[in-house]
């Protein structure tokens, strides 16, 4: 059995191949091609484990090991760091950690959700950015009304009657310009959110778990979906109070002589 330390970046991957007893039998350092690692592992290290930390853009590499070598684990960033800190960083030494670490099952490893639960995590996230940019751009037209001592005479000036009210404000020509841009793109974005929760209401549809959280008072089929898809498969929590953690919902304590945060 061969144990491989796979350091994946954006363009390349770095690879250390170790025996049993932690001998290197190979090092290379790879292009993020599919067709040269499926090469790689077939042809030259066909029965292998691997190891790769959770990096950003882990999907793609995970799934293509998944079907080409004997077992593919997802290293916890974090945690694999404190096991095995290193004064000197490099790839090679990242790989060398992560095969090391495999060989000895000592690996801390993330949870890998299904590609189906990924997929779905996706446009829960991607209304939840569009969101982000829809306060940031009520914010400019805050700040633009703002600037020129410019108020409507409605509570919220994002209602139907308060976008018909900002459509009559007059700036200074650039300005204006500005403020006309931050409206269109505004309702570009109300749009675009508004079709994200039309799949996001399918995708609830057939969730169990989804049914019962709506029920809660406060929580909507967008909260709910998003704790089902957060948090997956419960049982992955030893205990309530990990869970909790995860969820952020624990208080943490930082205590310095005799104060208390």
């Amino acid at each position: 059995m061969n144990y491989v330390g796979l350091d994946l970046h954006k363009k390349y991957s770095f690879i250390t191949v170790m025996d049993a007893f932690g001998n290197i039998r190979h090092r290379e350092r790879i292009l993020n091609d599919k067709a040269k690692i499926v090469n790689f592992f077939y042809s030259r290290f066909p029965h292998s484990k691997v190891a790769m930390e959770a990096s950003r853009n882990w999907y793609w590499m995970y799934d293509l090991l998944d079907g080409i070598t004997d077992e593919v684990k997802l290293a916890h960033p974090l945690k694999t760091r404190m096991i095995a800190e290193a004064r000197i960083k490099t790839d090679k030494i990242d790989s060398e950690i992560l095969a090391h670490l495999l060989r000895t099952d000592l690996l801390p490893c993330s949870y890998v959700p299904s590609r189906e639960t990924r997929d779905e995590r996706e446009i829960l996230r991607y209304r939840a950015s569009l969101v982000g940019i829809q306060t940031k751009i009520k914010n400019k037209i805050h700040s633009l009304l703002s600037k020129y001592n410019i108020t409507l005479e409605v509570e919220n000036i994002f209602t139907q009657k308060g976008k018909e009210l900002l459509h009559t404000v007059s700036l200074p020509s650039i300005s204006q310009k500005v403020f006309q841009g931050y409206i269109v793109a505004l309702e570009q974005i109300e749009h675009l959110i508004d079709e994200s929760e039309k799949i996001i209401d399918e995708v609830a549809k057939p969730d169990d778990k989804v049914k019962i959280l709506i029920t809660h008072p406060g929580i909507g089929i967008y909260s709910a979906l998003t704790i089902s898809k957060e948090i997956d498969d419960i049982n992955r929590f030893a205990t309530a109070r990990k869970l909790r953690c995860y969820a952020g919902t624990v208080a943490s304590v930082f205590i310095s002589g005799d104060k208390v945060h």
